[in-house]
């Protein structure tokens, strides 16, 4: 088992720290109730995948060639995709043309 050096440890303790400071004074950046629409968002699409198969889900997933093409919704959608889904959260190949 290998612990952290000294100075990760400290680096760390600052980012900590700093980000306290900043979600202290900008509480009114944050989404309330975040986690119940992403669990409500995981839900919905696990139904809807149920009846198309898995391909709603294939349509959410992180994929950068279609994001590079111009399907941006991918950079916030696939938080929805369920994790035991078939195809998964990103897909790490390229998709075919």
């Amino acid at each position: 088992m290998s612990y952290p050096k000294h100075e990760e440890v400290l680096s760390l303790r600052s980012f900590d720290s700093w980000l306290d400071r900043f979600c202290a004074k900008h509480r009114n950046l944050a989404v309330p109730n975040l986690m119940l629409y992403i669990v409500i968002g995981n839900v919905i699409v696990f139904v809807l995948d149920m009846f198309s198969r898995y391909s709603f889900s294939h349509m959410l997933t992180f994929v950068p060639y279609y994001i590079f093409h111009g399907q941006i919704w991918r950079l916030v959608t696939f938080i929805f995709v369920p994790e035991g889904s078939s195809n998964g959260r990103f897909a790490t190949t390229s998709a075919s043309h």
